[in-house]
């Protein structure tokens, strides 16, 4: 037996449930099954959205940081800057 996975409204990947013998599976577990299927795919939905919570949280960190002083500096290669000279 074979079940979509969603997360976020879109399928990611399915859910399997296997067994050796034909015809194992009634119709009630085919509903145990999909309703796993949903609470894993919300598990992985808050996993994906506090993981973005927190990187933009760091992103927030440093950019308040550069506002009290402190200065980042981007070393850039000479062969990937412009070849135009300004004098």
């Amino acid at each position: 037996m074979v079940i979509p996975l969603p997360v976020g409204g879109e399928r990611r990947g399915v859910f399997e449930v296997a067994s050796t013998r034909e015809d194992r599976f009634s119709a009630d577990d085919l509903r145990f099954a999909q309703a796993v299927a949903q609470w894993v795919g919300m598990v992985a939905q808050r996993a994906e959205l506090a993981e973005r919570v927190a990187r933009e949280a760091a992103a927030q960190t440093v950019n308040s940081r550069v506002g009290m002083g402190t200065t980042f500096r981007l070393a850039v290669p000479l062969s990937a800057t412009s070849r135009t000279h300004h004098p």
